[in-house]
Order: structure tokens, then sequence, then C-alpha cells
């Protein structure tokens, strides 16, 4: 939208999530709205699967819109009829990263005549999104969706960009490729990192904010879901949870789950799919992650109320089902999706182990004797022997001669030793024998 903006365009930018909390500092909050504008036509809609229409007319009153449908045969209810609010005309719809139009949820819901009536452009990097979009703009050999957008823009004519437009797509570039460090990373991704900073991206900061800053809140829920925590290394799976008794005790809401999902994938080893349910105010969020390519969670579809596609896996959401109950679907459907993939026999067990993250004050004594051995390690024995320490009365004498040397010096006296007179002494110091 900013850029476009900056082409005189009219640009409505909607997204079916709220802005996460590590990109808030982008201040995109009056940039990105929820929900398409209603400022276009009221509707009225009657379903006419049952009844025909054979005409339709209106009459225009003082204070009022009469609408006259008469049917062919038989009887219009209230029950057929229904009003929307239309929401104006639009050039396009560009999408970004859009799998299938129902992923959208209500924002495709609401306005199926809108998407029916305009082209659709798809821009991605991921080559199973092909069936969203008239046109397709999906580029594989891409680390960003953001630099694929630079590249359009590029092609525009637009050969630099000011802050915050560089900031956005570096921090699109930093995400996606989890600061560089990512197997999709690109040389030209880098390229383009480097030129947006000379354009005014901060990378510093924005790393900061991605990976580094994390508020109390978001810490504690940390904790939580380290706590309950269970892996299947047969399977190689893993599930947790957080609950919404845990988001009450710690006055914190699903906003503050912070990419803990991804994250956790990648610090844990032996795992291929892990599941985080979100048990939220009026439905549960269970998000399914993976770092595997061409991972098949068609089987997913089915068993959610709906479902939004992710960068590396997807979102399900289930209205009236309990926490207990959608945990266990979701743990037996991943398992299937393994054991299809890596060949498991269907009567191996799912294997809970969970992972014991134990409380500062159990590993307190365990610390505190390690402590102890590796001082005790550490701290040298005077040996008892020495080969070379002279014995006492002889370390006595040596230093009676030492002395005796000494004075012998300071009186010009000639013992037969050689003079400690440096070679390198001015010739004016040893002539006034100083």
């Amino acid at each position: 939208r900013l850029m476009l903006g900056q082409m005189d365009k009219e640009v409505v930018a909607v997204s079916t999530y709220p802005i996460p909390k590590n990109l808030q500092f982008l201040e995109m909050n009056d940039v990105v709205v929820n929900k398409l504008i209603n400022d276009g036509d009221f509707v009225i809609s009657i379903n006419t699967q049952q009844t025909e229409v054979e005409r339709v007319k209106y009459t225009l009153e003082e204070s009022s819109v009469d609408i006259l449908v008469t049917p062919k045969d038989g009887q219009f209810s209230e029950k057929d009829v229904k009003f929307r609010q239309s929401v104006g005309e639009f050039d396009c719809i560009i999408g970004f990263d859009v799998p299938t139009v129902e992923a959208l949820g209500s924002i495709f819901s609401d306005n199926t005549e809108l998407f029916d009536s305009v082209p659709t452009v798809n821009i991605s990097t991921n080559p199973a999104y092909d069936t969203f979009g008239k046109t397709q703009m999906v580029f594989p050999e891409k680390s960003s969706i953001c630099e694929i957008v630079h590249d359009a823009l590029w092609a525009s004519g637009a050969r630099s960009v000011a802050d915050p437009i560089a900031s956005v797509l570096l921090t699109g570039i930093i995400s996606a490729t989890n600061s560089f460090m990512d197997q999709k990373t690109t040389s030209s991704g880098m390229e383009l990192a480097s030129l947006l900073q000379e354009q005014g991206a901060q990378q510093s900061d924005i790393i900061e904010h991605l990976f580094k800053h994390k508020s109390l809140v978001t810490l504690k829920i940390w904790g939580v879901i380290l706590r309950k925590m269970h892996m299947d290394v047969t399977h190689q799976i893993a599930w947790t949870e957080v609950s919404k008794t845990d988001f009450d005790s710690l006055d914190a809401s699903g906003v503050d789950v912070e990419s803990v999902s991804h994250d956790l994938l990648r610090f844990l080893n032996g795992v291929d799919i892990i599941s985080l349910a979100i048990e939220e105010e009026d439905r549960i969020k269970v998000e399914i992650r993976t770092d595997k390519k061409g991972m098949d969670f068609g089987s997913l579809v089915k068993i959610s109320d709906r479902y939004l596609w992710r960068e590396a896996g997807m979102d399900l959401f289930f209205e009236e089902q309990s926490l207990s109950v959608v945990e266990a679907l979701i743990i037996k459907a991943i398992a299937q999706i393994q054991k299809n993939r890596l060949r498991i026999s269907a009567d191996v067990p799912i294997e809970k182990f969970q992972i014991e993250v134990r409380s500062a004050d159990d590993q307190k004594p365990e610390f505190t004797h390690i402590l102890k051995t590796v001082k005790k390690d550490l701290v040298p024995e005077i040996p008892r022997d020495i080969p070379f320490e002279l014995k006492e009365d002889e370390k006595v004498e040596s230093e009676k001669d030492i002395v005796k040397s000494d004075k012998d010096e300071v009186l010009g006296r000639d013992t037969g030793r050689k003079s400690r007179i440096p070679d390198d002494t001015p010739g004016w110091m040893k002539a006034s024998g100083k």
C-alpha cells in the first residue's frame, strides 16, 4: 500500500491476522485493516433456489424505498432475504502467498462477487500456491516475497525506495530467511538487503525487534509452552499447548505468543512437525509447522472448521471443540501423516515423551556440586618434590654468596667475576665509574 500510494493509487491493505507484536515497531497499524471497507452499494439478496422471480420493481416513497419481487410460482419468506454492504469498485486484487481463496476466510466469503468480477494476482515463492489468482507471480528461486515486490517496483521505474518502505522490505527478508541463516537464503536477497540499508533501513533495529526483544509476558508463555512440551521420537513430532487458564494466570492473550512454533522447530532436533494449540476467547488455533519441503497437510484441512496456509505449514481453527479433544485429533492426524511418509507400521503407537524443565531450586544443588568439583580441578596442588629446587642449607649458602658478591662489586674488589656493566652502557658512564 505504501509503494502504490506513492504512485497515486488508492489501495486498501487487508490481513486476516492482526499485526504481530514483534512487527508493531514498523507502525503499520493504520496502514493494514482486518476487513474491506464497506463504502459501496447496499445489497439485498434473495435466495431463488426454490422459487423463481417473475418481476422486480420498486417505488420511491417520501422516507422509504419499496422493492416488489413477484415470484413465478410459490412465495418468498424472510428467511430467503439477506443484506450486505458492497465494498465498492476495485481494479484488481493482489494476494501475497495465498494458496486458495478459501484461505482468505471472511475476506473472500463476504465479497465473492468482487473476487469474481476483478482480476486477481498472486505473489508467492511457493510453487504449490498456483490455484489462487488469474495471474501468477510465483518465483521459487527467491528467498522472500519482499524480493519479488522490490523487483516489481524496480520494473515499474522506481530505482530507490525511502523509509519506511525500505524498513518494511528488509524486515520481510530478514524474517523469511531467519536473519540470513535459512538454507533458502540467496545471494540476490543479501545484495538487496545491503541496498535497503543504504536507503535507510536499520538492520540492527529490525533484528532486535524480531529475535531479541521479548516482553516478560512472552518469556513466561515460553515457560508454559516448554513445560507442556511432548515428543514422539518414532513419528518425529512434538506438540504443546497454551490454555485460556494459562493466559488468565499470566494476564496475557494469544497476541503474546510471538512466532513460538517456528522458533521451537529450529531448536528441537529430530522433529519434523510441531503442533502448538492456543486456546483463545472464542476458538482454538493450532499452529502446524515443518521445515521439510513438500510436506502434505491436505488431510488436516478436513478436520478443522477453518484453515490458513502459512509459510512453513498452516493454522487450523476450531470453534466448538475443547482443547483436549482438538489436541488429540491433531496428534492423531499428524502421526498418520508421518506413518505414511516414513513408512511406519500402523501398529506403532504414539509415544508421549515429556521434556522435563526443572525449576531453578531443583537445579541449584546439582549446580553447586558441579561448581565445587570444577573448582577443585582448577586449583593446582603444590608438588612435594621439585627436582631443581635447592635444599634449605644450599639456599642459605647461595644467598650469602650473592650478598658477598654484590658487596665486593660495590667496594671495587676484584672477585674474579665478570663485570655486570652491560655492553651497551655509554662510554662516559664507564669512564666515570658510574
